[in-house]
């Protein structure tokens, strides 16, 4: 079963406190139990938060609200790529659906095209990321064409 990720940094975290000095990368994955490389990317991860502005989540019923009090926009192009990198290493499914409809030039109903109805058409569509033709047909919004773009330019597809 993989690491959960939180349990991996608390172990990073409390190793850290309780040595009291820098560490190389190699002895934390032995103090800690952790491979090496799960050392180095969640290392690579809080160096990044650090460099984050700073988050506020605010909890209530039934909802979670995240808000920041820094401009995430002031960073440069490269650190925004960057961050978000760090963040989402990989294309997630839906944004791989929205690049494939992007090379399709499915962004207009006259340009639509058809797709084979899954959880990740369903839950575009209940966002409206892409919109559906009357006869199934599926393009992008204006939304989802600013997400594919984006998307594109980050992970140079």
């Amino acid at each position: 079963m993989p690491l959960n990720p939180l349990h991996a940094i608390e172990k990073i975290e409390k190793t850290l406190v309780k040595t009291q000095k820098p560490v190389s990368i190699s002895k934390l994955a032995k103090k800690t139990g952790l491979h090496y490389t799960t050392v180095r990317r969640y290392v690579t991860l809080l160096e990044s938060v650090k460099k984050m502005p700073e988050i506020e989540v605010i909890r209530g019923e039934g909802t979670t609200l995240v808000r920041t009090e820094k401009d995430f926009s002031k960073l440069s192009p490269t650190e925004r790529m960057s961050v978000i990198k760090s963040y989402f290493p990989e294309l997630s499914a839906e944004e791989k659906l929205l690049i494939r409809l992007l090379g399709k030039s499915a962004i207009s109903e006259t340009t639509a095209v058809k797709l084979k109805g899954d959880r990740i058409i369903k839950s575009l569509l209940k966002v409206e990321v892409i919109r559906e033709t009357e006869d199934g047909k599926v393009y992008l919004s204006d939304m989802g064409y600013k997400m594919a773009k984006g998307a594109k330019d980050i992970y140079k597809q």
